[in-house]
């Protein structure tokens, strides 16, 4: 099957007009280098980081709207400035250094808020809790920053101390939370704290991703998944890394040693590994795969360390942790663990909601094709709803092979 362009027939156009641009100012004598420069900076820059933005979101390197809003769009408004005072100073025209501070300081602000941080710069907050560490929230509270959506504060918070802000209207009340705790979703449940969310985007989202009662939706996953080291495994191999869809394939006598596994004991991912696999009537294979590993790992599992091992050349382990391992230095070819186990996070909304408003709109902004995939991809989890972007380097979701009867107890 013919592979499809990363860019499209109009950028791609663009690019070709850019290149025979550059050649033609290079090559024409009666031009002065002024003017070239500033013909560069103020229609080839701002065209280039345009095709460049394009690019990134074809190829899924990011949500399309944060490299467009957070750094493109101010080094186009730069660029353009630039070139325009530029022009102006050949011209002779005063006030060209004004311009460029001018532009400047815009393209500043804008690469600092964003277009739509800009824009909803006195909308309400809506205050979201996340049982994720708070480096990781911080970062997710920075891009959250360009997405249309009005302002979000994301909040760190330990799964026992969440339960406490359902409970009551005090500053800093939650409008919502993402949780993996199943125990603590149906506990609050059970007490009737949690509201009710509706919306038809919700229901494109697969049945075990929503509560009977419709009062959760499991808005990410987080899969068991097998990481090949590409650079590493066509050096040892001489043969490019394919995708490891087969279990099995990692038992085979050139593979013994060559693999890490989290350990059930020790790490959470190797708990919901094994009971995946048991629950799917693989307690042989895990046994098999437990025996012939190289390494077995505790948490915390830093998967680049992992493969910094020479031995090494395929590592079993969460999507969210794996993910970061996935530098263009060390590129990996990552495949889905026939049916192993999995976590999900679960977005609940309380009852007694200081805003109901804000909270339902981010509920049904979290349902939304664009939503889910804004959050699973700031997160490097995989999103719930079908349709949505997965994150960059995971494999598509047409492969996922998830056990959906498992749920993590």
């Amino acid at each position: 099957m013919k592979k499809k362009s990363k860019l499209p027939v109009m950028y791609m156009i663009i690019c070709i007009y850019m290149v025979f641009s550059a050649f033609n100012l290079l090559e024409d004598g009666n031009i002065s280098l002024a003017h070239k420069i500033s013909y560069a900076l103020l229609i080839l820059g701002p065209l280039g980081v345009t095709v460049y933005s394009v690019w990134r979101r074809n190829v899924q390197l990011e949500n399309g709207v944060y490299p467009a809003t957070a750094w493109c769009l101010p080094a186009g408004i730069a660029s353009a400035v630039a070139g325009a005072a530029l022009a102006l100073f050949e011209a002779g025209i005063p006030g060209a250094t004004g311009i460029v501070a001018i532009g400047g300081v815009i393209a500043a602000v804008v690469a600092f808020f964003g277009v739509s941080g800009l824009r909803n710069l006195r909308a309400k907050t809506t205050v979201v809790y996340f049982d994720l560490p708070g480096e990781e929230c911080a970062r997710i509270a920075k891009l959250f920053r360009y997405e249309p959506f009005p302002k979000v504060s994301v909040l760190s918070m330990e799964r026992g101390r969440i339960a406490g802000l359902f409970q009551g209207n005090a500053p800093g009340a939650a409008h919502a939370a993402v949780v993996t705790d199943p125990k603590l979703v149906d506990e609050l449940k059970r007490k009737k704290l949690l509201a009710e969310q509706t919306g038809e985007e919700r229901k494109e989202f697969p049945a075990f991703l929503k509560d009977p009662d419709n009062l959760w939706t499991g808005v990410m996953l987080n899969p068991i998944v097998v990481a090949v080291d590409a650079a590493k495994w066509k050096k040892v191999r001489e043969a490019d890394a394919q995708p490891l869809h087969n279990l099995e394939t990692l038992l085979s006598p050139n593979l013994v040693g060559a693999y890490a596994i989290p350990d059930p004991g020790k790490s959470e991912a190797g708990r919901l590994f094994r009971d995946g696999l048991l629950r799917s009537g693989g307690g042989e294979l895990f046994a098999n795969l437990l025996k012939q590993a190289g390494k077995r790992l505790a948490d915390p599992i830093d998967y680049q360390a992992v493969f910094a091992d020479a031995d090494l050349l395929v590592a079993i382990g969460f999507l969210h942790d794996v993910l970061p391992a996935n530098r263009p230095r060390q590129p990996l070819a990552i495949s889905f663990a026939q049916g192993a186990g999995w976590e999900m996070s679960r977005l609940i909304v309380p009852k007694n909601s200081p805003d109901p408003d804000l909270s339902r709109a981010f509920a049904e902004f979290a349902a939304t094709k664009q939503g889910n995939a804004v959050l699973a991809l700031k997160a490097g989890l995989l999103p719930g709803h079908p349709k949505a972007l997965v994150p960059p380097g995971s494999p598509p979701r047409a492969a996922e092979g998830l056990n959906e009867a498992f749920l993590a107890e």
